[in-house]
């Protein structure tokens, strides 16, 4: 979200960090932050020093990702301290507001369609067709949605009483409507397959499993007979061939840049590509790459010893979903990306039994 020009998310990371830091060593506690965290953000400092001091580049975007990437860095630190903290609670809270929050962003692109409120002058988002809610752009809203419909679906399964079901599920109504509204081609494309897995894990893990089967097959004929209908008047096939010619272009200078300086890229400034890898790649190198990922999949492990279980489940779909959409839409820059992931990791870790200090993720059972 981008106020008056000005992207607030990073100032209120800024600012909860230092008051976790406050509070922690005014009750002379420990702050755990590991390597993985941080990795991501030194390999930029590195590459953002590599092409601006050695080779004499323009810093271009350095500033912009080296803070975004810091973000990351911050949100893994802050995520960790909430669970040696406060344990499940703290983070059953999290996923619980941020679904909420993107189901308000959601929200907010249903309003403007209604012509019920503008925000133009208000928020920095461009303008026409295309609807971004409270986000910055109508892929950032997509990807948000896509993001939070595993955990969308999960609370609405865990909710107890009439109300607090119909709350999670309205929301997840709403990220439906929104998704159509972003007119986002990635958010169709790896929305909807996700929603659907999401759905067919909660009969699944209900008394009704024995539908599990005959529910897919329903969704597989429904989509073969009514999807096409529905797609039709949306940008994933109208103007889809004029947009795919533009990004191979960008990918395809993506990957020269790379193959100039597999090493460090071309700096960030030098930075293209229409999908994730190719950013990172194009930019740091294998560098950047390797550490990026290594950030990426750190919770990965965690999850997968674990997928029987739901929230492990919620965990795996959160990063199957960012990793589909990287490939599709260039959301490397989007901060959002891994509370859901981190989250449900530690949840994981708590649930087994782990004990929590200042270092959740390398405590053993008691």
């Amino acid at each position: 979200m981008a106020v008056a020009g000005i992207n607030v998310v990073d100032y209120l990371l800024v600012g909860a960090t230092v008051a976790m830091v406050v509070s922690r060593f005014s009750s002379g506690r420990a702050i755990y932050v590991d390597v993985w965290m941080v990795l991501p953000f030194a390999a930029a400092l590195l590459v953002a020093a590599w092409s601006v001091v050695i080779a004499g580049e323009a810093s271009g975007g350095s500033e912009m990702l080296l803070r975004i990437l810091l973000s990351t860095a911050l949100i893994a630190v802050l995520i960790t301290a909430s669970a040696a903290d406060e344990g499940e609670q703290a983070l059953g809270a999290i996923i619980r507001w941020w679904v909420a929050g993107v189901g308000v962003c959601a929200a907010g692109a249903i309003v403007v369609e209604a012509g019920l409120v503008s925000f133009v002058g208000v928020l920095e988002q461009p303008t026409g067709d295309r609807l971004s809610g409270l986000s910055s752009h109508p892929n950032s809203l997509a990807f948000s949605i896509v993001m939070a419909i595993p955990a969308a679906t999960y609370l609405a399964q865990r909710a107890t009483g009439f109300w607090r079901t119909s709350w999670w599920l309205a929301i997840l109504g709403t990220f439906v409507w929104g998704l159509f509204l972003t007119g986002s081609r990635s958010g169709l494309l790896v929305g909807a397959p996700l929603l659907a897995l999401a759905v067919v894990l909660v009969v699944r893990s209900s008394r009704l499993r024995i539908m599990t089967v005959p529910i897919v097959i329903l969704s597989v004929v429904l989509g073969f007979l009514y999807l096409p209908a529905v797609l039709g008047d949306t940008r994933l096939v109208q103007g889809a061939a004029q947009s795919d010619s533009g990004r191979i272009l960008i990918n395809d200078s993506a990957l020269a840049t790379f193959s100039n300086n597999p090493i460090l890229g071309g700096g960030f400034s030098a930075q293209s590509g229409v999908a994730v890898p190719l950013m990172v790649l194009s930019a740091g190198g294998l560098a950047l790459a390797v550490a990026y990922y290594a950030f990426v999949f750190r919770a990965l492990p965690v999850l997968w010893r674990s997928r029987s279980e739901r929230i492990a489940q919620v965990g795996i779909l959160s990063l199957a979903g960012f990793l589909c959409f990287g490939l599709l839409n260039p959301v490397f820059a989007e901060r959002a990306t891994f509370w859901p992931i981190l989250a449900c990791a530690l949840l994981v870790l708590l649930k087994s039994g782990y004990t929590a200090p200042a270092n959740p993720w390398r405590t053993r059972p008691t």
